[in-house]
């Protein structure tokens, strides 16, 4: 049988299901793409495992169906934002196809340098 504290939490976490899905019922489909695209460029920034907290997290085809998704999205909500907000999505767009190159082409690894000279081979 669940405690009192269970069946609270699942009471309450019922109410906060019930109150997201009425707000979800109210918010323009604009304003949901919106924040889907939020989310997807999040997730491919990721993706890209590019700091150390998110290298272990590296996955380029993810990162890419991220750009992708993100780019259908923009596509689809940009007649319903204004040219400043539109703008703005556009830069994280180009921030994360630029970040994605980078990631495929990774600068080479620097050539580590002996201090000391060779030494002559003697014949």
């Amino acid at each position: 049988m669940p405690s009192k504290a269970d069946i609270d939490r699942e009471r309450v976490a019922a109410d906060m299901l019930a109150e997201f899905q009425d707000e979800m019922r109210k918010m323009p489909v604009s304003d949901y793409l919106v924040y889907l695209m939020q989310s997807i460029s999040a997730m491919g920034f990721r993706r890209l495992g590019l700091s150390p907290e998110t290298a272990g997290e590296r996955d380029l085809e993810q990162s890419r169906l991220a750009i992708e998704a993100f780019k259908a999205l923009l596509n689809a909500v940009e007649a319903t934002r204004s040219r400043e907000e539109v703008k703005v999505h556009r830069a994280v767009l180009s921030q994360m196809q630029l970040a994605y190159v980078a990631a495929l082409n990774p600068p080479p690894e620097p050539e580590i340098e002996d201090d000391e000279e060779p030494e002559a081979e003697e014949d």
